[in-house]
């Protein structure tokens, strides 16, 4: 349509010229035959007037009638030429009398008539004007020749000089009036011309000026980014548009300039509309400028408000994740706490990004954006979230640990009420026994359960310390803990009685069978001396009675020293009648018996005493000495014992009965002091038997001395045995302890997991605290019964050098023990620990692999960036993945060199978190190029719709047109339609790009390429 335009203004220019041209033409030719007309007349009376001037101003006057006549003839025929020259001198001044009324007529013409009032009516009147001017132009030549004509007229002395000189300066007078008119005339249509020009330049500028002022009304700043774009491509096109227009208004100010500078007959209202029009264009410019710049700030506010619901939505869907409450589940928490810090490590990897969009938020707040309550309220939401976020992260973070805490103090809780179980189990142990060592080994055990009773005193009040710190912290779990710790402290009180009645209850009954033991052997005692305090030998000579009376003497002697001990026996028995666990009454029976027994046996011997007296009249010294020699020899055989007992008991009931000899013989040093009071007699006499008596003396002295030393040897060697036994007792418990305590310190049990050797580790962590305290005590109290030992020369010492050794080997090689199992659980806790984290890493990045492996790549261009925007948050999470893999991988080198046995297993469990982490990393580029080649095609998709809305919008216009009614609105819809094909012109290099683009897309494989 615009070509068939082209051409048909075209022709109509090309035949409108043609046709005035013609007419020009055809107008000039009868201008020019007339003024060759004119010149060839005014020549040819030109030479008639000087051929007859120079025949009327000759001299020759006739020398003859003949010659008169002739020139009488001749002068008749000239006058009658004159006459002619004089007609056609008329003529001339008809002509010039013409000239003149067609001047006037001309100058009539062009004086005639209003200025134009459109551009079409100057165009006509300036055609007319100028087909006046080829009027002019042609009668040119004859007014030129006219004015020749007259010049040399009145210079060959014509009579009518002066009046044709006259009449061709009024006829040049007349001339150059009417070219003057004509010049005033024509520049007065000419700036009418160019002033209705202007007029329609000003027009077609205030309309669309009006125009552009009606889009900039549009209050529509766009709702999404996607939509601000959009807009703001328009307003690129329009501000182009806009500078393309904007030339042709700076060409209409140049131009009313120029109209002022040539001094226009209107220049004060050319110059008043341009600059009504140039303060439009500089108000279009401003509101332009202003809502180019209100569309960058609504761009800048999408973007923030887009990204900042985005990070609202992470932040909620954090938030989420931080408020459930998988702390109350008790199992795996070790698992949960460090999924939880790998959760805050996500949360905290993104704080830069949430910096970045609070800075945007708060850069347009300063820089007064006009939605600054909408920014504000924004950023104070996305401040809240955060602070919500983080504060839920802490609480969750807290709530964990809490519980983590409390599930190891509930560990904690729980081994102490094993302990009480296992002390529970010793309680119950048959409390009875009539084996006095079994009763001595049940009161050692005893006092080792009072000892770890005590010593876990301040272990129940650390509980309740630590109980009330929970109520403090206001614990989740500070009420339940804090009644199962009542429990258990109450259950560990409710054993202080138990323990102290069965320390009684032991206690006593050890007395009880130690004066039963002491009472049986008293009553064995008298049971022995009886028969001898009730003997009816009385002797049957002097020597015979004698000798009855010195061992009745001797055995009262026994009796009197022995009572000491009988009521050392009775005087426990009546201590033990006040023990509440003890049967008084079998006491008081076996007291009351013994006492029966004893005041029996004294009365025996009491009545035997006097019996003897009265038999005894005749002993004499000798006999004596042999009754001394005789009970010594007696003493004697008590002092050969074939052992020292096997036993503790044993050798303590030897000890008591060697002890009771010494005593025995200590009451018979009196006898021995009298029998040398009586030796000395004798020596100091001079009896014949003297060196009889003497020598016997002597040797009784001597076998009496031997004896003391044998009992005392012979205590002293009971006295070792029985330290030896009381050594090795405590050497035997000592090392059975140990020996229990290596089984456990070498225990080849490390946990399953990490929460089982934690378990492990604290419970070891008690167990090393009784072994430094309990085996320690122990290892010095063999210390020392060795050292008081070989301070007292033992005879066994090197037996109990050798014991005391085995026992430092044993200590020795429990420590070795303890430290090497403290630092395998070290060891498995460091492995366990590295194999939660690839754990954890591994399904950390399974979580973050279904994100990055999802088939949705967006359906439009918010969507794609929205995705785009998404795995950027992702890739900053990978970025936090990566730093764990890189600390993951260090963790596995540095075990690796320490532990070089489960080296192989942690070096495999790397090789597969890192195929993990590649697979990963390679989905993750994979979908972040595919989003890319997304928005690529999205942005295609949208410029094709954009070229598409262009081009019906376009071909509306262009067939919406109306036909032009003149020549001004043809000439307008013409240059519009010109512009029409500049813009074409330039979308259609863009619809090349665009087709050009899809070509590139299509052959290079792209997935949507289909699309």
């Amino acid at each position: 349509m615009k070509i068939i335009c082209q051409r048909q203004e075209q022709l109509n220019e090309r035949w409108n010229s043609f046709h005035g041209d013609l007419k020009t033409y055809k107008r000039k030719l009868e201008d020019a035959l007339q003024i060759h007309a004119l010149i060839r007349e005014v020549n040819d009376i030109t030479e008639r007037i000087g051929e007859k001037s120079s025949l009327i101003q000759a001299l020759d006057y006739g020398k003859d009638v003949e010659s008169v006549e002739n020139l009488l003839r001749k002068h008749d025929k000239m006058e009658r030429e004159i006459g002619i020259i004089q007609s056609k001198m008329e003529k001339f001044n008809s002509e010039l009398k013409e000239l003149l009324d067609w001047i006037q007529e001309i100058k009539s013409q062009i004086e005639v008539g209003d200025l134009p009032k459109s551009l079409a009516e100057a165009e006509s009147l300036i055609e007319e004007h100028q087909e006046i001017k080829a009027k002019i132009e042609a009668r040119g030549e004859r007014f030129g020749a006219l004015s020749n004509y007259g010049q040399k007229l009145g210079n060959s002395g014509h009579y009518a000089a002066p009046e044709i000189h006259h009449s061709l300066i009024k006829l040049q007078q007349a001339l150059n009036e009417m070219i003057q008119a004509y010049e005033e005339q024509s520049l007065k249509l000419h700036q009418a011309r160019d002033l209705q020009i202007f007029f329609g330049y000003v027009e077609e500028s205030e309309s669309w000026l009006s125009s552009k002022e009606a889009f900039l009304t549009n209050k529509d700043l766009g709702d999404s980014i996607s939509s601000v774009e959009s807009l703001q491509q328009k307003h690129m096109q329009f501000e182009k548009d806009l500078n393309t227009h904007l030339m042709k208004i700076d060409n209409i100010a140049i131009f009313a300039q120029k109209l002022k500078d040539s001094q226009h007959y209107d220049s004060e209202n050319i110059m008043t509309k341009c600059q009504a029009v140039l303060r439009r264009k500089e108000k279009l410019l401003e509101i332009a400028l202003m809502r180019r710049r209100l569309l960058e700030e609504s761009w800048l506010l999408q973007k923030f408000l887009h990204n900042s619901f985005e990070i609202a939505a992470w932040m909620s869907e954090k938030n989420s994740i931080a408020l459930d409450e998988s702390w109350r589940d008790p199992s795996n928490l070790q698992a949960k706490l460090q999924k939880h810090q790998t959760f805050q490590a996500e949360v905290v990897a993104n704080k830069n990004h949430l910096n970045r969009i609070k800075t945007e938020g708060e850069k347009m707040l300063h820089e007064r954006h006009y939605a600054s309550d909408i920014l504000q309220s924004r950023l104070q939401e996305i401040d809240e979230l955060w602070n919500e976020l983080l504060e839920n992260c802490e609480e969750k973070k807290r709530k964990i640990v809490d519980a983590y805490k409390a599930l190891q103090f509930l560990h904690i809780v729980d081994e102490a009420d094993k302990w009480l179980e296992d002390l529970d189990s010793e309680m119950k142990i048959p409390e009875s026994s009539d084996n006095l060592l079994i009763l001595n080994d049940l009161l050692k055990k005893q006092e080792e359960l009072e000892a770890s009773f005590a010593a876990h005193r301040d272990h129940f009040q650390s509980l309740i310390n630590k109980v009330q710190e929970l109520q403090e912290e206001k614990h989740f779990l500070a009420d339940e803990i804090e009644i199962r710790v009542d429990q258990v402290v109450h259950r560990y009180k409710s054993f202080r009685e138990p323990l102290q009645e069965r320390q009684q209850y032991l206690e006593a009954n050890r007395l009880l069978y130690q004066f039963l033991q002491d009472v049986n052997e008293e009553f064995t005692w008298i049971h022995e001396k009886l028969p001898l305090a009730s003997s009816r030998d009385y002797g049957q000579s002097l020597a015979t009675v004698q000798s009855l009376q010195e061992k009745h003497q001797n055995l009262e002697n026994e009796i009197n020293s022995h009572d000491a001990l009988i009521q050392a026996v009775i005087s426990s028995g009546q201590k033990l009648m006040n023990e509440k666990q003890v049967a008084s009454q079998t006491v008081l029976g076996q007291i009351k018996e013994l006492i029966i027994s004893f005041e029996n046996l004294k009365d025996e011997a009491q009545e035997r005493r006097w019996r003897l007296a009265e038999s005894h009249k005749a002993q004499h010294f000798f006999s004596e000495l042999l009754e001394v020699e005789s009970w010594m020899a007696e003493k004697g055989l008590l002092l050969e014992i074939p052992d020292y007992g096997r036993n503790e008991v044993s050798t303590q009931a030897l000890l008591r009965k060697m002890e009771a000899t010494k005593l025995d013989l200590e009451g018979f040093k009196s006898r021995i002091e009298k029998l040398k009071e009586t030796g000395d007699y004798f020596l100091n006499s001079n009896i014949t038997e003297s060196s009889t008596i003497l020598p016997k003396l002597q040797s009784v002295l001597d076998q009496y001395l031997s004896l003391q030393d044998r009992a005392e040897r012979q205590i002293k060697a009971l006295q070792e045995q029985l330290q030896l036994h009381r050594f090795e007792g405590e050497t035997q418990l000592v090392d059975a302890w140990l020996l229990s305590k290596q089984n456990m310190a070498e225990s080849d049990n490390y946990g399953q997991d990490l929460e089982n050797v934690e378990v492990l580790e604290k419970k070891f962590e008690d167990f090393m605290k009784e072994v430094e305290t309990l085996g320690h005590t122990k290892v010095l109290l063999i210390n020392n019964l060795a050292s008081h030992l070989r301070t007292v020369c033992h005879n066994q010492i090197s037996h109990i050098q050798k014991k005391t050794q085995d026992i430092h080997d044993r200590w020795e090689r429990l420590q070795q023990a303890v430290q090497t199992r403290a630092e395998n659980l070290r060891a498995a806790h460091q492995v366990h620990q590295y194999d939660r984290d690839v754990d954890d890493l591994k399904g950390w990045m399974q979580e973050k692999e279904a994100v990055v492996t999802r088939g949705d790549y967006g359906y439009d261009l918010l969507g794609v960036q929205t995705l785009l925007s998404q795995h950027e948050g992702v890739e900053r999470e990978l970025a936090a993945i990566a730093k764990e893999l890189e600390r993951v991988r260090g963790d596995a080198w540095r075990l690796g060199r320490l532990y070089p046995l489960p080296r192989e297993n942690m070096m495999n469990r790397l090789s597969e978190v890192e195929d993990c982490w590649e697979k990963l990393d390679k989905k993750s580029v994979e979908r972040k190029l595919k989003l890319h080649q997304a928005e690529q095609v999205q942005v295609y998709f949208n410029d094709c719709r954009e070229l598409i809305a262009w081009a019906r919008k376009m071909h509306s216009l262009i067939v919406s047109e109306e036909v032009a009614n003149d020549l001004l609105g043809a000439e307008l819809l013409i240059k519009r339609h010109k512009e029409y094909k500049l813009d074409i012109d330039k979308q259609w290099l863009k619809y090349e790009d665009l087709e050009q683009t899809g070509n590139n897309l299509v052959k290079e494989g792209h997935f949507m390429c289909m699309e």
